[in-house]
């Protein structure tokens, strides 16, 4: 059966869990896998160089998506000043027309640096930042950050996720397309029954790129959201949830939460279509206090879904926008690694809609079942989409 991973939340950055995964060896691979490997010059002789390399980018990008979040939280974040909020996205298209950093962000940059207030997110974002000229560290990830934020919203970058940092940044958005997923699985399969869940990398809401909502604390959605569309569908009454995530922030959060005096995670429901919004406020009370025994069948690891496998075998794996960060490489690995992780019959269910991924499921032996795209919201500029696509191992 299969698991889902989460991320969850750590306030001691030097906070470290082992990796209990195994690491992934040329020969683990299909004959079709590796020949695809081997087309882009990855062959046996070359193979643990390869994903030592992914390790150390793994590392820096990790760092990069970290540092994006800190300057998106100086950007809007309400908790240590009365300043007006600022949108990162036209920050980038300020910075990149004029070069400079304006004079309200240099405020908002030296008030956080001096700031007296003690929150959960300022805990986290002041332990990022180097004792000796902060604001000096601050300006230069500034720089780098709205870099690569002018490139994703003004510039064509088509494989933009597959050079930027690692974000840990969730919405409850996220589970809408994967409930969409699960409820057609079950149409088609009324008996079905899924027991034990992998979660890859769902997620923790501490700085989003846009509308940082810092009235709550941070959170991870997607463990506990995926237990509940479990129950309501009859798959499972309590599903063992289990996931993996290279970010200790975020397995520290869901290996804390059951701990918790109140299992309670909160979310505005954002405005969309009438279905998205009754689906969103049916889930919210629910969420609003998790079942303490749902709450214990979670748990978090920590590892590279590129570059490891676990030995366990799960009913369902689900990675919601994880694939979209891998090139194509990459993304087979990734893919390989899940098959091994799937029971017989067990699925796979993602919301990364590009061609490669045919052939990949293909190469490692899965089958596809169903693919759909689901809108959420009309937009302000377009309509908002999300997508599913659902594997079997035969």
């Amino acid at each position: 059966m299969i698991e889902l991973a989460v991320t969850s939340f750590l306030w001691a950055s030097s906070l470290m869990f082992c990796a209990v995964g195994q690491t992934v060896q040329f020969a683990d691979l299909t004959p079709s896998a590796r020949q695809l490997l081997q087309s882009a010059g990855i062959d046996a002789g070359n193979f643990a160089r390869y994903i030592a390399g992914i390790e150390r980018r793994t590392a820096e990008r990790e760092r990069d998506g970290e540092n994006d979040h800190l300057i998106f939280y100086v950007l809007q974040s309400k908790e240590f000043t009365k300043s007006a909020r600022l949108e990162p996205a036209l920050c980038a298209k300020q910075y990149e027309e004029s070069g400079k950093i304006s004079g309200p962000v240099q405020t908002r940059m030296q008030q956080f640096a001096v700031t007296k207030a003690d929150t959960e997110r300022l805990t986290y974002f002041r332990s990022l930042l180097p004792r000796e000229n902060p604001l000096d560290y601050l300006r230069k990830e500034y720089e780098r950050a709205m870099k690569s934020l002018y490139a994703k919203e003004f510039a064509d970058q088509p494989k933009y996720y597959q050079s930027r940092g690692h974000s840990t940044d969730t919405q409850i958005t996220a589970n809408y397309a994967l409930w969409t997923a699960l409820s057609v699985l079950k149409a088609s399969q009324p008996g079905l029954k899924i027991q034990r869940v992998l979660i890859v990398g769902p997620g923790l809401d501490i700085a989003p790129r846009t509308a940082l909502v810092d009235r709550y604390p941070p959170q991870s959605y997607q463990p506990y959201a995926v237990a509940q569309i479990l129950r309501d569908l009859n798959f499972s009454e309590v599903p063992r949830i289990e996931c993996v995530d290279i970010n200790d922030r975020v397995i520290r959060f869901i290996r804390d939460f059951q701990n918790r005096s109140e299992l309670r995670l909160d979310f505005r429901v954002p405005p969309g279509d009438a279905e998205f919004e009754n689906w969103a406020r049916n889930l919210a009370p629910k969420l609003a206090s998790v079942p303490r025994k749902i709450a214990e069948a979670v748990s978090a690891e920590k590892l590279n879904i590129i570059t490891q496998r676990l030995s366990s075998k799960y009913d369902l794996v689900v990675a919601t926008n994880v694939l979209v960060y891998f090139d194509d490489s990459e993304l087979l690995l990734a893919i390989a690694n899940i098959e091994s992780m799937l029971n017989p019959g067990g699925y796979f269910i993602h919301n990364e809609i590009r061609g490669v991924i045919d052939r990949d499921v293909a190469a490692v032996g899965l089958s596809p079942v169903q693919a759909r795209t689901v809108k959420i919201a009309e937009g302000t500029k377009a309509p908002l989409y999300d997508a599913f696509a659902i594997y079997r191992k035969p």
